[in-house]
């Protein structure tokens, strides 16, 4: 028996977005990566995008409490009028 392999190469993608959002919604933003991403956006994108964070407990991310383009949210997770 025969087994062939096919080579498989992945699309050039660019690493950098090609155009900014205008807002941004982040679910879990109190958790470890979504601070990491909170975190990475804000630097990348300063005060160009709004970011609405969805957090169980807002109190624990108060670094985003003093961000104006930041819209903190209180909410459970399975909250659909909180988006």
């Amino acid at each position: 028996m025969v087994v062939t392999v096919a080579q498989f190469s992945a699309p050039e993608v660019p690493l950098t977005p090609t155009r900014t959002p205008d807002k941004v919604l982040v679910v879990g933003g109190t958790g470890h990566l979504g601070r990491v991403f909170l975190e990475q956006g804000l630097a990348m994108y300063g005060d160009q995008v709004e970011f609405r964070v969805l957090a169980r407990s807002p109190k624990s991310v108060p670094f985003l409490l003093a961000k104006k383009q930041v819209d903190l949210v209180a909410s459970p997770p399975r909250a659909p009028d909180a988006l």
